[in-house]
C-alpha cells in the first residue's frame, strides 16, 4: 500500500475505472486484478479515498469504493466528489463500470452505450483527416 499518490505517466494510467458501493464487492474486484498497487489519498481530516490500480486481463483498471453515508443529499454530493476526484487523478479513463445497488438494495444490471447527440464535430474531424491523408493530385 502506498500512502501518497505519485504522478503516473499518461501511458501508464488506467483506462477503465470501476466504482463500487460495498466493501466486499471492492475486495472481489481487487482479487481479480494482477500487479496491483493500492493508494490512499487523504483530502481532509477523516476523509480519504482508496484507489487500487492493476490489470484485469490486458486492461489497466482502477477501482474505488464510494463512501457509505446513506441516501441523503449530502451522501450524493460526497459520492459525486469521490467520482470527480477519481477523474482528476486518472485522466485517461475511457470506460466506467459502476457496481451499485438501487434504493431498495436490489442489484440491476444494465449495459449502456454512449454516443454523441450531435456528430458535427466528428464529421469535421473526419474531413480534416481525409484532407490531411489524401495524396496530392497531379498538377497541383
Amino acid at each position: 500500500m502506498v500512502k501518497h499518490m505519485p504522478s503516473i505517466a499518461a501511458n501508464q494510467q488506467p483506462t477503465i475505472r470501476i466504482i463500487i458501493a460495498n466493501y466486499f464487492e471492492k475486495l472481489a474486484v481487487d482479487a481479480m486484478m494482477d500487479n496491483i498497487t493500492t493508494f490512499v489519498k487523504y483530502k481532509t481530516e477523516g476523509e480519504c479515498s482508496v484507489y487500487t490500480v492493476g490489470f484485469i486481463g490486458e486492461h489497466k483498471c482502477v477501482s474505488t469504493k464510494l463512501p457509505e453515508i446513506g441516501q441523503s443529499r449530502a451522501a450524493q454530493i460526497s459520492s459525486g466528489n469521490t467520482t470527480t476526484r477519481l477523474l482528476g487523478t486518472f485522466q485517461n479513463i475511457e470506460h466506467v463500470l459502476m457496481i451499485l445497488q438501487d434504493k431498495e438494495g436490489n442489484i440491476q444490471y444494465k449495459m449502456r452505450t454512449w454516443s454523441s447527440r450531435d456528430l458535427s464535430l466528428q464529421r469535421v474531424a473526419e474531413k480534416i483527416e481525409q484532407n490531411y491523408t489524401r495524396k496530392p493530385e497531379k498538377g497541383h
